[in-house]
């Protein structure tokens, strides 16, 4: 095969860790399936444990940068050495902290996406994808990147990971609930996963708990469920889709899971981790697909979470509608 007929090479950067989570890595992942299905090909440069990043990216090939976050300069220089090494055509950025410099310095090389979710920044790069806008926010982006630059903004954009495009998810019935999904991404840095399993506690349920090796909480977690007979614990799972299949209720936060869930129609009840997760959230709620769970006063979200949990239990029809 000759130079001009290799599929070109989509080169993904993006980090995780117990700060951040996992997710800048999970969409950037879903997007490089895509565009392997249409026949390119790509490889993931990241900086977070190995692991799970390994587990993440399965077949896409992984450039290993370390655990930590690199400083600017150095990260400008390892990627642009990465670029000419794997001769890449294309680009892919998806980070909050990647400063504007790191996306005019690609950019002078070859074509750059970013992927964003805030619209509080200014970019240099010839795509913007941004899912979690509606489109009266769209005016955000006007002054924030180049003129010429493509806008692709709202969630008929979403590109979900294969294993959910491909799983033939079935319509739920109103029947009783007996098996939860608990899953508040990858790194949970506010451990909603722990008020999660204390709500759930005294209740006749078979529980998955997925978590990843970015959770700074996880050995604390694995002690807690080791003598907990209905709870199963998956750790970095690449059967998320499944796992959604099989449950008849979830409990989660918001994000880029959300859309898989809703492509399972797996009714859940939703925390908010993070500010900007509140779009998406808000607009799932008004369409009755989640309920979210907000601690008032001096309630604390175990003691939340368990009311929501009581009421989704004795509401079937809801369950099915979601």
């Amino acid at each position: 095969m000759s130079f001009a007929q290799i599929p070109p090479l989509l080169i993904l950067r993006a980090d995780a860790s117990g700060s951040i989570g996992i997710g800048h890595v999970g969409r950037s992942l879903s997007l490089a399936e895509a565009w392997i299905d249409a026949g390119g090909q790509a490889i993931l440069a990241a900086t977070g444990p190995e692991p799970t990043l390994l587990a993440m990216a399965g077949p896409v090939p992984l450039e290993w940068l370390g655990d930590n976050r690199l400083p600017l300069a150095q990260d400008i220089t390892i990627f642009t050495a990465l670029i000419q090494k794997h001769r890449a055509n294309i680009a892919l950025l998806d980070s909050y902290h990647h400063e504007l410099a790191f996306e005019t310095a690609i950019r002078a090389q070859l074509p750059l996406i970013a992927l964003d979710d805030l619209a509080s920044r200014g970019h240099d790069c010839d795509v913007i994808i941004d899912t979690s806008l509606n489109a009266a926010q769209f005016v955000h982006y006007r002054s924030k990147v180049p003129a010429d630059a493509s806008l692709l903004l709202g969630a008929r954009f979403v590109v979900l990971r294969r294993a959910f495009s491909k799983m033939p998810f079935v319509a739920r019935e109103i029947a009783p609930v007996r098996r939860i999904l608990v899953s508040f991404g990858g790194a949970d840095p506010q451990n909603h996963s722990s008020a999660a399993l204390e709500a759930l506690a005294g209740l006749d349920l078979a529980i998955d708990l997925v978590l990843s090796r970015a959770n700074p909480a996880l050995p604390e977690l694995q002690a807690r469920v080791s003598d907990a007979s209905n709870i199963n614990l998956h750790i970095d799972t690449k059967d998320m889709a499944a796992l959604m299949a099989r449950a008849d209720l979830a409990l989660g936060s918001g994000g880029s899971t959300s859309w898989e869930r809703c492509r399972a129609g797996l009714p859940t009840l939703m925390t908010i981790v993070a500010d900007n997760q509140l779009g998406v959230a808000n607009v799932l709620e008004s369409a009755g697909i989640v309920r979210l769970v907000r601690p008032e006063g001096k309630t604390g979200l175990a003691d939340a979470l368990r009311q929501v949990i009581v009421l989704a239990l004795q509401d079937g029809e809801w369950r099915s509608a979601a």
